[in-house]
């Protein structure tokens, strides 16, 4: 599947932790907007989301070639083969769920 988001290399855009950017573009606003957490926790909250935002893009290319690496498998064992398919479906899943619009 191909990503039809924001091309390039995401990151957490230097003015603002709770951005992520990808050149000139904002990509996510990772805000997290609550009265009942403290300055502290919410400032690592924010950094947080937005770490974890800014390897989206890597960590769908690396879960698609996963996948293309355990299609290539000829001979799973039998002990191994419900959790192996279980696992398959499971990443075919979910980056059919993250490239469809």
């Amino acid at each position: 599947m191909e990503f039809k988001g924001t091309k390039g290399i995401w990151g957490i855009h230097e003015h603002a932790v709770a951005c992520v950017s990808s050149g000139d573009m904002i990509v996510a606003n990772c805000a997290v907007r609550t009265s009942n957490i403290n300055t502290e926790q919410l400032e690592v909250e924010q950094s947080a989301n937005a770490q974890l935002i800014s390897c989206a893009p890597e960590m769908l290319e690396m879960l698609d070639q996963l996948v293309a690496v355990m299609k290539d498998i000829e001979t799973v064992p039998s002990w191994l083969f419900e959790t192996y398919s279980n696992t398959l479906a499971n990443a075919e899943g979910l980056i059919q769920r993250a490239t469809t619009i």
